[in-house]
């Protein structure tokens, strides 16, 4: 019979390896779509396809929306999962016998948290936004193709005409 303490521990090893395999899962997409809609964006300015912006427009805020839902979902299950490591990281830190000599250190953390109590120093060359990190990128970036591809497309209703 398996006790309480290795299948904490098991719990914790195979939540931490989801998380991280979620996010390379989710840095696969991201690079899919970013692929895709750069070159999409490309092809809209090359003059050779300036008769075909409209479908080019339309096609790119489809894939846009597409990467927006699967940037949020991604965003939503990395924390999600974050927060069932950090539940079962909890538990099994309590109960571990520590001792005066093994006492349990202040500053453990489980894999994946980030400590706002005790922030690492940021430069303008290492740091980190809480707002835009790199898993709420996966869902802005869409929003930005999606926000260019617009203005693409009002570009051929000759929207901008009157302003040029």
């Amino acid at each position: 019979m398996v006790g309480r303490d290795d299948f904490l521990q098991k719990d914790y090893e195979l939540k931490a390896r989801y998380l991280t395999d979620h996010f390379s899962r989710m840095w696969v997409r991201f690079n899919f779509f970013l692929t895709i809609e750069s070159g999409l964006v490309g092809l809209s300015f090359h003059k050779d396809y300036s008769s075909h912006i409209r479908a080019l427009s339309y096609l790119g805020s489809f894939l846009a929306l597409v990467w927006f839902h699967f940037g949020r979902t991604d965003n939503y299950l990395a924390d999600f999962y974050r927060k069932q490591v950090g539940i079962v990281f909890n538990q099994l830190t309590n109960v571990i016998n520590w001792t005066e000599e093994n006492q349990k250190p202040p500053e453990l953390m489980f894999v994946g948290n980030v400590n706002d109590n005790e922030p690492i120093r940021q430069t303008w060359l290492s740091g980190r936004w809480a707002r835009l990190s790199a898993t709420e990128l996966a869902a802005f970036l869409p929003l930005v193709y999606l926000a260019i591809w617009i203005v693409r497309w009002l570009s051929t209703c000759g929207v901008f005409s009157k302003w040029i």
